[in-house]
């Protein structure tokens, strides 16, 4: 029976670049790409080919919906439009501000579900927050948002100055960030860390919204996904 199968960052850059799987025995994968059928296509993003692959055209990925419908626990919040909230932190390196995403910040789910409530609190005008996982937190907006958001795949690591909100409502929420940035930067949680030597959760970084699919293709009979993203599309699939 012939399958699909999907590694991300198989094949790295350059020859030149030193690869983690480097010398490693993978006497499997070996077998597998041996019987495979190998085909160049232009590179791109695991997002934009899971989207491909389930016949998901659209230049913007409905990203905060997709992902929130592969959680494993139910929203609490589902009224208005989902934005992926994802807890980050801002620091400077020379003359740029970079982000670092929640991958390295080691959050504790007391330590989301603590924040969550005050942010809950204390923006209750803009909508609720929720966090499913300690690393993955979301709005459900009660407006709409005009605005165009910076994917935070495309923005770790980089300099934040260049991925800033665009739209009509940009300055809006440019505002509202920096307002969640000052209220974090007194919050117990982050006092806690940075005693204890950890990064603060210093910023929130909004992106991901849109309506979510109506319907999508099964690019296969039975799919076996692992992450939100995948497991979002493939519940939207049916």
């Amino acid at each position: 029976m012939p399958y699909r199968l999907i590694i991300p960052g198989l094949l790295w850059p350059a020859s030149r670049t030193p690869t983690p799987a480097g010398g490693l025995a993978l006497p499997a994968l070996e077998t597998i790409l041996g019987h495979a059928r190998p085909a160049a296509r232009p590179a791109q993003s695991l997002d934009r080919c899971l989207a491909d692959l389930f016949g998901l055209a659209t230049d913007a990925l409905p990203h905060a919906a997709l992902r929130r419908a592969g959680e494993p626990v139910a929203p609490l919040h589902d009224i208005g439009t989902c934005l992926c909230a994802d807890p980050v932190n801002l620091h400077f390196a020379r003359e740029h501000l970079l982000l670092a995403d929640a991958s390295g910040l080691e959050i504790r789910e007391d330590e989301a579900a603590r924040i969550i409530e005050g942010l809950n609190e204390t923006f209750s005008d803009i909508g609720r927050f929720e966090a499913p996982a300690a690393d993955r937190w979301y709005l459900w907006s009660r407006k709409r948002p005009e605005a165009n958001f910076a994917a935070l795949s495309d923005v770790a690591g980089r300099p934040v100055g260049l991925f800033m909100p665009e739209g009509i409502q940009a300055r809006d929420w440019h505002r509202l960030s920096n307002e969640i940035q000052v209220w974090l930067h007194g919050h117990p949680v982050n006092a806690a860390r940075e005693a204890s030597g950890f990064r603060p959760i210093n910023s929130l970084w909004f992106w991901g919204a849109g309506d979510p699919p109506s319907t999508l293709q099964r690019p296969a009979q039975r799919i076996q996904a692992n992450g939100t993203l995948a497991r979002g599309l493939v519940r939207f699939a049916g």
